[in-house]
């Protein structure tokens, strides 16, 4: 995929994770329902903070929701943070998962995706999203999309 297609393609690929919903299970049941209702394989492209919980959502919403093909943890995993130089606050020592994180990473650190530029976390979802990526079908549909664009315009400039 190239820079300009993964640019479009961004919006389109993450705003069904961006929608404001009335409860966390209500949002399981539609996305599960949604993918069924497409009857094609499903990927999910998850990115979290680097914490006890942020690690623990996408095995929760996995399992939930039971509809995933597969599952691709995109950011934040712990060489990221190394490689990004991004900042450790403590770890809630609280969190029912903090053992566990413990025993995996060695110390319970809290990292915000938040602290990851966006360029970066662009460029991480770009090259996850790269294998699924069928360009001759974007073409098809970036065409499809710009042919009607211009019939809604001849439309609109004939009825004024």
């Amino acid at each position: 995929m190239n820079a300009t297609a993964a640019r479009t393609a961004w919006p389109a690929i993450i705003s069904r994770a961006g929608e404001i919903v009335e409860s966390y299970d209500t949002y399981v049941d539609e996305v599960a329902a949604d993918v069924r209702r497409q009857g094609r394989p499903a990927v999910l492209l998850y990115a979290g903070d680097h914490d006890p919980s942020g690690e623990d959502i996408d095995r929760d919403f996995e399992k939930r929701s039971a509809c995933w093909d597969k599952v691709v943890r995109v950011a934040l995993t712990a060489s990221q943070v190394e490689a990004y130089h991004l900042p450790p606050n403590p770890g809630k020592a609280t969190d029912s998962r903090a053992a566990g994180f413990i025993a995996r990473h060695g110390a319970l650190v809290q990292v915000e995706l938040d602290a990851l530029d966006p360029d970066d976390l662009r460029g991480l979802f770009t090259q996850a999203i790269e294998p699924f990526w069928d360009t001759s079908r974007y073409d098809v549909a970036l065409a499809r999309e710009t042919g009607d664009i211009e019939a809604l315009e001849f439309a609109a400039r004939s009825i004024s």
